[in-house]
């Protein structure tokens, strides 16, 4: 757990140093409620620091009162966007990914 939470830090810090220079760069967190409270709270905070996005395929048991609950106990915040799990192609987590559109675009062009 603790290699991760390194490993995830130094990401996120060369992401920012990237983002910097980078204007269209999004990096974002897939997470899930299977995994464990702390490695939650744990990658929030690290993406709060580093401007990253926490995303979920979904709710807890389809049940947005429970999602909410479980939320609130954990203090955390994400979004729910099973569009990006599919984009990105996600099957398992935690996965970070950084997105660079910047450079995307230019390949796109070229």
């Amino acid at each position: 757990m603790v290699i991760r939470v390194m490993m995830l830090m130094v990401l996120l810090f060369v992401n920012n140093a990237n983002a910097f220079f980078l204007d269209q760069q999004k990096t974002f967190i897939f997470v899930s409620f299977s995994m464990s409270d702390e490695a939650l709270k744990s990658y929030f905070a690290e993406s709060q620091k580093a401007g990253a996005q926490l995303v979920m395929r979904g709710l807890i048991n389809n049940s947005f009162t429970q999602t909410k609950n479980k939320t609130m106990e954990l203090g955390i915040s994400f979004d729910i966007d099973p569009s990006l799990f599919k984009q990105y192609k996600i099957d398992v987590v935690p996965v970070i990914v950084i997105d660079d559109e910047k450079k995307r675009i230019n390949q796109e062009i070229n």
